[in-house]
This record gives C-alpha cells, structure tokens and sequence, in this order.
C-alpha cells in the first residue's frame, strides 16, 4: 500500500510512503456516569494509534509490521447525557492530529454506558459504541466500521485520584479500494487494556492514561504495541445533595 491518501493528510509531505487509517484504542473514560439530564464534555488524545489497514511487513529483526502505528495521534472529542442516573448517551467525533495541533476528522461513533456497580471501594461500568471512519482522496479510499465494548473499573470513586483499569474489544469490518489495487474488504480486532489515574477537581477532570494493544487481521497475528494519552473532561463531580430530614412530627402523633 505504496500510494498516498491525500485526503488525511497522514501520508506525502509530512510522513513518507505508506498509508494510514488511524484509530483509538484506549478506553480512558471513567466508570460513572453524568447524572439524568446532565451533560459532559471530553477530549482525548493517544499517541501512537493503531493503523487498521497494516499489512504484514516487518523489518529485519522486528516483530511487528512497519505500519502497525499511524504516524499521529488521536483525537475524539465527546459529549454525554444522563438518560439516567446510571445510564449515558455518548457521541464522539473521531480523528487525527498532524504535529499535534492540525485536526483531521475520520468519523463519528456513539453509544451507551452503563454504570452498574457502586460503592465505597469501587464503579464498575460497561459501555458500547458503534462508529464509522475513513479516507477518500480522488483514487483511494480506505473506510472502517466497527464496535467498541469495554468494561472499565475504577476505584476510589469519592476521591480526588481515581485509578482506573479498562479492557476493551473493537472488531471492525475494513475496506480498502487503492489506485492500481484490487478493492478488498476483510475483518480486524483490536484488544486492549487501559490503566489510568483520573484527577478530579469539582466540575473538571484529567486522566493521563497508557494502553496496551493487540490487533489481528488476516495478515497480522497478534501485533502489540504501547500508547500514552490524556483525557480532559468537564462534568459535574460534586456529589450528590444529602437527602432531606423527615418531616416533624405532628402534634396529633406525640400524644
């Protein structure tokens, strides 16, 4: 895959000759949820990120594919509302950033996350999203459709630092259409674990994260790689108001 796509940027001036479709594949959100009818904002970037179009070449001495990493780093930029107290819409708009600072968006994805244990120890949570990325230039086009399951575990959940573990599984159906190329379409999963420690101030929370990941493809078995991010978020984190007093007595019930 020698021929550019043009249309993410990734490939020609700023990096040499391969090309790229870059995804997350951390899970740094936290395990609670935003309260009903609230509404939270979060931005996160990974560095580096999987390339789902990898092909299975590897230089002498190496164990994975050159191409197994997307030569930029992530950016998903979120939104999430309580449905309830313990249930969340969520959506992202999915992307890439050049040298850090230029955006390129790929694609959107949305789901639901459900926090469905608590206490004083721990939260535990488990969310799902379907999304959509690609490129298109004028000859090449490269598109992914995908779900992302993860179960995530935080403990210390009234705390100021929060530590956090998640696991998550993102299959994903990848086609591929190249200038001189046959078009192809084939299956890929990227497994991975996120450990993070999220600080937590009233209304704002930073989460720097690092995540490990697996990816398989017809071509590829079992490549790894290690990836560090950060996560910035805006929600309410005061905790809930105390419940008020029972009401008084009435005269006619102390006699």
């Amino acid at each position: 895959m020698a021929a550019p796509l043009r249309a993410v940027l990734l490939c020609g001036a700023l990096f040499s000759a391969g090309c790229f479709l870059p995804i997350s594949t951390a899970a740094p959100q936290p395990a609670r949820t935003v309260g009903k009818g609230d509404w939270g904002v979060s931005f996160s970037s990974e560095l580096p990120t999987l390339n789902l179009i990898a092909e299975d070449m590897t230089s002498e001495g190496d164990s994975r594919p050159d191409d197994l990493v997307a030569p930029a780093n992530s950016m998903n930029l979120g939104v999430q509302y309580g449905l309830t107290n313990h249930i969340d819409l969520e959506a992202y708009a999915e992307g890439a950033m050049i040298v850090f600072v230029v955006p390129v968006p790929l694609g959107v994805s949305g789901g639901i996350r459900a926090h469905i244990i608590h206490t004083d120890l721990l939260d535990l949570a488990l969310a799902g999203r379907v999304g959509h990325i690609g490129v298109t230039s004028d000859d090449d086009h490269a598109d992914a459709t995908y779900f992302a399951g993860s179960a995530v575990l935080q403990f210390n959940p009234g705390g100021r630092f929060r530590p956090g573990v998640a696991l998550q599984e993102l299959p994903a159906t990848i086609d591929v259409a190249l200038s001189g190329e046959m078009p192809s379409t084939f299956k890929g999963a990227a497994s991975s674990l996120t450990l993070s420690l999220e600080l937590v101030g009233d209304h704002i929370s930073f989460t720097p994260f690092v995540t490990v990941t697996s990816f398989d493809s017809p071509d590829i078995d079992s490549a790894r790689f290690i990836s560090f991010g950060v996560q910035v978020a805006r929600r309410n984190n005061l905790p809930p108001p105390p419940p008020p007093p029972p009401p008084p007595p009435s005269s006619m019930e102390r006699y």
